[in-house]
């Protein structure tokens, strides 16, 4: 009735229904024909999964657990690229673009993946060239936004042997958020991405990959919107920039949430490159796979956090263009190999064995401007009231990931397997940082703009905005952890399987990768469980699939912010929290007649922390104690942990003639 979905979630191809893992599979197809443009489209469809952009780093969430809001930390939920690690969070901002298909694996992935992770993975396959002439495009344009993709692709057979496919995708936005200051709508995007992929089989003994990837992605937005200015009862009256933007406007002020603002410019720009060359060789019966990969990106981002314009209380400048930016310039380059042989996926016992081998090398460098408060006034004299004043970091780290891993499926009768897997990681980091004190004019500060204050200015300045001065305590850190995994399937018949699995996972510590904070941070961990059934009843019409699970966090890498006493926010970074994630994930889908489908996701989500003494405050809580206020989270939900979420989507396809195919679909998402 119909074909299998077929996943590589345990490093071979093997249709879903037989892999002891809760996996969302989106197939490439899909995510053209609905113009889903990136990860985060794709992820607001999925239940318990998130991707959402942010300045410092990117949230990338599954079941309630993600890495923090910090450059530093190494990825709970790793993309991954055609077996290619993406080691930071903006890199998702690249992931979506001429696929076969995603696959988001839910839990901790320790051994089928080239880099461990602790919470889950998006694995993705891309495109691959055929022996045949093939191409395809679509066309999108959405007049009341301004909105466009265009993307094409087409693969073209040089001989009997080789192969070569184009593609590239271009998309852009004027924006749906009007900005009353600036008179204009944001965002407004302008995103280009392409590939060149190569393949060569000269025989059925030889299979050789390449690809190379480039990516500019370039957002300018128009601020946040402002809410709750004054402030409601109980918070008390109007201060700061909300207090001079009353003054100033005379009046009641636009501080609800409307589509409309009247911030301050920001910016976004992205660039990736990345190449791979793979290539499979048959030994008799086994497979021997090795992968090279490189990938490099930079984040230029000047993010102005101040919602009120910046001449009319935004700032205490009059005449100032901006309000306070947070400016980052991310780079990041990483080569990586992996190496893996393969036996036959049958027999009494399978199994995979091989190695990897990563290094990174990242800098982060920070600009902070500090115009809301006259901060100049407390440098000791080389400043005054007036002076704009600007904190600034460098951040460098340096690391190298060497691993092992080895899998079994022992198959003692024909409806049992227990799959073994085991990965030894190590991960050592050399880190250092600076920071300082200057100023600079009312554009975006840069290298060009900035000068930097006297030793003195130095001396005073710098406690009170929070950056502290110097190195880490101790700049070199080796970590290293032995993963094991088990699972047990059970054919309960031909079309039902039953599984349970154990999995210890673990990341690896650092160091903080951002100017307030020169915290270093030890290893996290998790022990996880899952147990689920797999069904294709019914002649194969319905599709059902039930996961229960379990896991358990130890010494959580958190970064909280934290209130100064001269009103400037900073980043603490650190192992600060345990916390679980239990829930239940249903996935069904039904094909009652030939070219309908209906399909449905529902999760039911507990992801909460179980201790966290120095978690940050509430609002009202900071009011009441502005300088040193912290609370236990014990018990608190998680962030992006939806205690229900789902979606259903009815979706049906009748051939008309031999070229022309009707297609309706609609579809539900809802979160609470």
């Amino acid at each position: 009735f119909r074909s299998d979905i077929v996943v590589t979630a345990q490093g071979r191809v093997q249709s879903l229904q037989d892999v002891p893992v809760a996996v969302s599979v989106v197939g490439g197809a899909d995510i053209q024909r609905t113009n889903l443009a990136n990860l985060e489209d794709v992820t607001n469809r999925l239940p318990s999964v998130k991707v959402a952009p942010a300045p410092a780093a990117d949230f990338v969430v599954i079941r309630g657990v993600g890495s923090s809001l910090n450059p530093g930390f190494e990825q709970s939920v790793g993309t991954f690229v055609d077996g290619v690690y993406r080691g930071r969070a903006r890199a998702t901002r690249a992931a979506l673009f001429d696929i076969e298909r995603l696959e988001v694996l839910k839990g901790p992935q320790t051994t089928f993946f080239g880099n461990n992770t602790i919470a889950g993975a998006l694995n993705i396959t891309t495109r691959k060239p055929g022996h045949s002439l093939e191409a395809n495009g679509t066309a999108f344009y959405a007049p009341n936004f301004d909105e466009y993709v265009l993307e094409a692709g087409v693969s073209v057979p040089l001989n009997d042997s080789l192969g070569v496919r184009v593609a590239g995708r271009a998309s852009g936005m004027k924006g749906y958020i009007y900005n009353t200051n600036l008179d204009q709508n944001f965002p407004k995007k302008n995103d280009k991405i392409g590939r060149v992929s190569l393949r060569w089989d000269p025989s059925s003994e030889f299979t050789l990959d390449a690809r190379f990837d480039y990516g500019r992605m370039k957002t300018r937005t128009g601020g946040y919107e402002l809410y709750n200015c004054p402030p409601p009862a109980g918070y008390g009256a109007a201060a700061g920039p909300c207090a001079r933007y009353l003054a100033f406007t005379g009046g009641p002020v636009d501080d609800q949430l409307n589509w409309q603002n009247a911030g301050n410019r920001s910016l976004n720009d992205y660039e990736f490159k990345e190449a791979e060359l793979k290539g499979e060789v048959h030994l008799g019966r086994h497979s021997l796979i090795l992968t090279s990969g490189y990938f490099r990106h930079s984040a230029l981002v000047a993010q102005d956090v101040m919602p009120i314009p910046a001449n009319e209380g935004g700032n205490v400048f009059t005449g100032a263009d901006v309000g306070t930016i947070i400016g980052t310039n991310e780079k990041f380059e990483q080569f990586s190999q992996e190496i893996r042989l393969a036996s036959p996926d049958e027999g009494l016992i399978s199994y995979m064995a091989g190695g990897y081998w990563a290094s990174t090398d990242m800098s982060v460098e920070l600009y902070q401007t500090l115009y809301f408060v006259p901060f100049g006034r407390f440098s000791g004299g080389e400043y005054n009231a007036g002076t704009p004043v600007v904190a600034h970091s460098n951040n460098r780290e340096k690391s190298q990931t060497v691993s092992a891993f080895a899998a079994a499926t022992v198959r003692p009768t024909d409806n049992i397997r227990l799959n073994l897997g085991l990965r030894y990681t190590q991960v050592s980091k050399n880190a250092s940082r600076s920071a300082d004190v200057g100023t600079s004019n009312f554009a975006f500060p840069s290298d060009a703009t900035y000068v930097l204050g006297n030793a003195t200015t130095q001396a005073n300045l710098l406690p009170i905005i929070g950056f502290p001065a110097g190195n880490f305590a101790d700049p070199n850190r080796k970590d290293s952890k032995l993963m094991p995994s088990v699972s047990l399937q059970y054919d309960v018949t031909g079309d039902v399987m039953a599984y349970a699995s154990y999995t210890k996972g673990f990341k690896a510590g650092g160091y903080a990768a951002y100017g307030s904070s020169n915290n270093s941070f030890a290893p996290e961990n998790v022990d996880a469980y899952e147990t689920g059934i797999k069904a294709s009843l019914f002649d194969r019409k319905l599709t059902l699939n039930i996961a229960g699970f379990y896991s358990k966090y130890r010494d959580l890498q958190e970064a909280a912010t934290v209130i100064l006493s001269g009103g400037n926010s900073i980043q603490i970074v650190g192992n600060v929290a345990s916390s679980s994630s239990k829930g239940i994930e249903v996935s069904a889908s039904l094909r009652p007649v030939e070219g309908l489908t209906l399909s449905s996701e529902v999760a039911y989500l507990d992801a909460k922390y179980l201790d966290y003494p120095g978690g940050p405050c509430t609002t009202l809580q900071k009011l009441a104690m502005p300088v040193g206020c912290t609370r236990n989270l014990a018990g608190e939900r998680r962030a992006f942990a939806p205690k229900w979420s789902g979606n259903v989507n009815a979706r049906y396809k009748a051939q008309l003639t031999d070229s022309l195919v009707l297609g309706m679909e609609r579809s539900e998402e809802h979160t609470s």
